[in-house]
């Protein structure tokens, strides 16, 4: 689950900000996952890591460690070019990104209302 405390000081307090980044996640993270399944399936790990960097650095600044941590160990597997274990990795990084998806949608719900 998303804090929404810990956005909210990432942002400076500020609802507006909070929800532009939420957007700008939501608009951007598709972008990612066929990047990711992309470099996946034509066994690319230098773009899987980039990929699952980008994706990353999303989630750090909307505070789902979880989520973090699984594009981590992705990039880490990309990046030593061990794809047959970046499979299963990915695997619950789409997990992650689920939940996080629903949570970022959830939350511009409701500072909007």
């Amino acid at each position: 689950m998303i804090d929404l405390e810990v956005i909210k000081k990432n942002c400076g307090g500020d609802p507006e900000t909070v929800v532009e980044i939420a957007q700008i996640f939501l608009s951007e993270y598709p972008q990612h996952v066929t990047a990711i399944e992309r470099a996946l399936r034509e066994k690319r790990g230098d773009d899987l890591q980039f990929a699952a960097h980008r994706l990353r650095g999303d989630w750090v600044s909307l505070a789902r460690q979880a989520a973090a941590d699984a594009a981590e160990v992705v990039e880490l597997l990309g990046a030593r070019q061990q794809l047959e274990s970046a499979a299963l990795a990915v695997g619950i990084l789409m997990g992650e990104l689920f939940l996080i998806g629903k949570d970022v949608s959830s939350l511009v719900a409701h500072i909007n209302t």
